[in-house]
């Protein structure tokens, strides 16, 4: 009756962190260290969370608070790290009185890394090192962001000491959520456009990765790789630049048109080469209505945006229009 390792996932920083930033730390976060070390060692059991935010520009105070949270991820023995992550050192540094495990897609050093990766517009397949062990398993989720996540997950698995190919092969049964990747097909006419529901949150991180996935999915007929894009929130005075910055990737993944949703998309807007350039709207009913009159067969549509955007109550809305039931946690 061995108890599992209670286990802290830092999966990716949502921004950034300047490095002056981390020479003001150090006091503060070796009292804070010393404090969660002491709290949670004896707390049994396996957990994986996301990291908390990280601020373009923040003063002291604020970044030790932010590095607080990093270190509440961490709540045990093992922090599972990714590799692949710009602030890598940062978190490394975070969690470094807890034994680490990183992960990583591309570096054949890290404990647990992908191998080879195949993506797919639908799905993934995956030849992984995992410690010791080397599986392929299929992700049932689009995206080389999922390839990234399942690899921690099997990470702690192999951790907790569970059986590790069982959890492999739960992976291909992870098609995604509301807001997380979830597909619908939306009938029109003698055919059907696709709506990839990617609405629960974004950041520039995950912004990236979305689109890159709409890139993947193969064009029918006389359909169009399109992307309905809300505003990314709580950036600070870098918003602009990153809300424009994400012109590079669309350009990348060939999307095909880009309708861009609020203030700080207008920014995007602005930045997208006339061919890719759709409609910028300024209400979520304007985006609604556009869709249910422009979108054609074969179309797919991918809908993206922070919480605060209501990108999410577009999805809501073509769906309830096709009385589709939305694929909810």
């Amino acid at each position: 009756n061995l108890v599992p390792p209670r286990i802290g996932l830092l999966l990716r920083s949502r921004r950034e962190v300047p490095r002056r930033a981390d020479r003001q730390l150090a006091p503060e976060l070796q009292r804070r260290r010393d404090l969660v070390a002491q709290k949670f060692s004896n707390r049994p059991g396996l957990r994986i969370d996301p990291a908390h935010d990280l601020v373009d520009d923040p003063s002291p105070r604020q970044a030790v608070v932010l590095a607080w949270r990093l270190l509440r991820v961490c709540l045990g023995v093992r922090g599972l790290l990714p590799r692949d992550n710009a602030h890598y050192a940062l978190l490394s540094d975070a969690a470094k009185n807890f034994s680490q495990i990183d992960f990583s897609l591309s570096e054949s050093n890290a404990a647990a890394h992908a191998v080879k990766t195949h993506l797919h517009p639908t799905c993934s397949c995956v030849t992984a090192q995992i410690g010791d062990q080397q599986m392929t398993y299929k992700v049932g989720t689009a995206g080389a962001h999922h390839v990234s996540n399942s690899l921690a997950v099997l990470a702690a698995v192999q951790q907790a000491g569970a059986d590790l190919a069982l959890a492999a092969l739960s992976l291909a049964d992870n098609e995604g959520l509301s807001g997380r990747g979830s597909r619908h097909q939306v009938p029109l006419g003698d055919g059907a456009a696709t709506l990839i529901d990617e609405s629960y949150n974004a950041n520039p991180s995950s912004m990236r990765a979305a689109l890159t996935t709409l890139g993947l999915t193969p064009r029918l007929g006389r359909g169009r790789r399109i992307a309905v894009l809300g505003d990314m929130a709580e950036l600070g005075d870098a918003a602009p630049a990153l809300h424009a910055e994400l012109a590079e990737t669309v350009e990348a993944a060939d999307v095909d048109l880009v309708v861009t949703c609020g203030q700080l998309m207008k920014h995007l807007h602005n930045h997208l080469p006339p061919g890719r350039m759709g409609p910028h709207l300024t209400t979520r009913d304007g985006v609604v209505e556009l869709l249910q009159r422009d979108l054609r067969p074969d179309d797919v549509v991918m809908v993206k945006g922070s919480n605060a955007s209501g990108m999410g109550q577009v999805v809501t809305a073509l769906l309830a229009a096709q009385n589709i039931e939305e694929k909810r946690a």
